[in-house]
């Protein structure tokens, strides 16, 4: 659909839209299903932005009482740092649309190209994160959590970014918006934070697996290890299962799998994986014969000192580890 501002108003192909009271001035915005656009508002002077929703034969079906709904939702973030205000919303023309707060700006894409130093992107992490769990405690999904969504205020020095499109998920339906979350936020932690690459502890089955809550909560366990937080991190690990960050299957996986994940990411107590494999009936023995041929596969062991043997090799892996991580983001 052809979109254009013309004398305060819209023109959206052959229809004219307009809004009382406020003067349309520019675009400022786009996505996928949705153009955001610069007004004034003639009556508290001052600029908002406005959001129109495109038609889209992929959309969900929504109803205006649903969308009504979730605008309310929306509503009960009014005032939070971290969150661009929804003010209000309608349904005019057959476009769906919400009047929301202006947030001046760079999106978190382009400020990255500057290099920002790690504090700085330690500090956005960390906002995005609290944020999220806010958000996640009070049944919200977001549902287009990406670089571009989210404006960073380089004038302001505490209260530095905020969070746009919080209404996108109703157009996707709960379960996909859920899904969408999670991948988003954990390709965030790459953006964000590189070194976490060294960190991660997912694989493609399993990221789109875990619920979004879940996914933050390991996101804050990946912000807390990229910075001199580093034991702080592995505790936020290690306060859940090591099953938290499997496939839901764990009957499906294999010892190698298990063991092979422990091997990449050297940052679990071995106590905890005892926990976890005795709470899903896996056998320890096989879990130590098959991380010992990860670690040392030359070294001869037999069941008497294969804990023993391994549980050294793995402590000198996790040190290591450890330092390297310390060492890279100091």
């Amino acid at each position: 659909m052809d979109t254009r501002v013309k004398d305060g108003k819209l023109i959206l192909g052959a229809k004219e839209f307009e809004l009382p009271g406020y003067s349309i001035l520019e675009a400022i915005g786009a996505g996928a299903n949705a153009e955001v656009f610069l007004v004034y508002n003639e009556v508290l002077d001052r600029n908002e932005a406005l959001k129109v929703w495109r038609p889209h034969k992929h959309q969900v079906s929504v109803s205006k009482e649903q969308f009504y709904a979730e605008l309310r939702k929306n509503a009960l973030f009014t005032g939070n740092d971290s969150i661009a205000t929804v003010y209000t919303g309608g349904y005019q023309a057959g476009i769906y649309y919400c009047i929301m707060e202006y947030c001046p700006g760079i999106t978190l894409k382009e400020f990255l190209k500057s290099d920002p130093s790690w504090l700085y992107r330690w500090g956005i992490a960390r906002q995005i994160s609290d944020t999220m769990k806010m958000l996640y405690e009070r049944g919200v999904f977001h549902g287009d959590l990406h670089s571009n969504n989210i404006i960073i205020d380089t004038e302001n020095e505490h209260n530095f970014l905020k969070i746009l499109d919080l209404g996108t998920s109703f157009f996707s339906g709960r379960e996909k918006s859920q899904k969408r979350d999670a991948q988003l936020l954990f390709d965030l932690s790459f953006q964000l934070l590189p070194c976490a690459r060294e960190l991660a502890f997912y694989n493609d089955h399993s990221i789109s697996e875990l619920p979004s809550p879940l996914l933050n909560q390991a996101f804050r366990a990946i912000v807390n290890i990229s910075m001199p937080r580093f034991k702080e991190g592995v505790d936020a690990l290690n306060s859940h299962s090591l099953g938290d960050y499997l496939s839901p299957d764990y009957h499906e996986l294999s010892m190698w799998e298990i063991a092979n994940m422990v091997h990449k990411t050297p940052l679990f107590l071995l106590s905890q994986v005892e926990k976890f494999l005795d709470d899903y009936g896996f056998n320890r023995l096989d879990f130590y014969f098959e991380l010992h041929n990860m670690l040392n596969p030359d070294i001869p062991v037999d069941e008497n000192n294969i804990i023993d043997i391994t549980t050294k090799a793995y402590l000198k892996l996790f040190t290591e580890h450890r330092e390297k991580v310390l060492t890279e983001v100091r």
